[in-house]
């Protein structure tokens, strides 16, 4: 997905994300299993603009990652057993 700004719902039901962000966009959650834990990977390839995740993300520090114009992002979140918070297990930049 190419986003140059507004919403981005991603679907839980798929796990593997791509997004190309080339403006402010917000990302939410949708279709989050009730019982179950789950692994989700977004791939960021970014250019510019700022990006808004879910305040149920609990980022180390309380802050996203930075990203780098040019750079691609991958960020791995884990959401417990019927959980409402994911924690990033990985945020690497290439």
């Amino acid at each position: 997905n190419t986003v140059s700004g507004g919403v981005i719902d991603l679907s839980l039901a798929s796990g593997k994300f791509a997004l190309t962000v080339n403006g402010n966009v917000t990302v939410s959650f949708t279709n989050a299993h009730a019982t179950y834990r789950e692994a989700i990977l977004v791939e960021v390839a970014y250019t510019s603009g700022v990006v808004t995740w879910p305040a149920s993300i609990v980022w180390k520090g309380g802050t996203a990652p930075t990203l780098t114009a040019g750079k691609k992002t991958w960020i791995t979140l884990y959401r417990s057993n019927a959980g409402t918070q994911y924690v990033p297990a990985v945020s690497h930049e290439v």
